[in-house]
């Protein structure tokens, strides 16, 4: 659209006036789109009947309206990801505090000190996969 000139738009515009082709692609088309057995108002008339004769035709209802709130608004979704979060926010919990035993034990550390840094946990997970001390905290909970 950036590369058409004023001359190419007037050319293109006088073809379409000037060209017979043109007018009967757009009447064909006009007549296909028209050619239908009923017209708008017969077939609304059809369907009030249709709805009548089938008390509501609830049949065709959309079927949100029978929802219960707390899907409509994805309360069960929102609830099962929250579990999934706690569920893994206490799994890692779990995991430091075990390696924070094992941090304090195998160091000789007192019991009321933790571990502060990453750097600790990472050497307290290298000392367990190296001296295989995986054990302590299975047996410790």
């Amino acid at each position: 659209m950036n590369t058409v000139t004023e001359d190419e738009l007037y050319t293109s515009i006088s073809r379409v006036l000037s060209e017979p082709s043109f007018k009967q692609n757009a009447t064909r088309v006009s007549r296909l789109i028209k050619d239908q057995r009923r017209t708008p108002l017969e077939l609304t008339g059809d369907w009030i009947e249709f709805v009548h004769r089938h008390n509501g035709a609830s049949h065709l209802r959309v079927q949100s309206f029978n929802m219960p709130w707390y899907r409509e608004y994805s309360i069960d979704v929102a609830l099962f990801v929250l579990f999934i979060v706690t569920c893994t926010l206490t799994f890692l919990k779990f995991c430091c505090r075990c390696l924070c035993k094992f941090c304090r034990k195998s160091d000789g550390m007192k019991a009321k000190e933790e571990c502060h840094t990453i750097y600790d946990i990472h050497d307290m997970i290298y000392d367990i996969h190296v001296g295989n001390r995986l054990d302590y905290c299975v047996k410790s909970h």
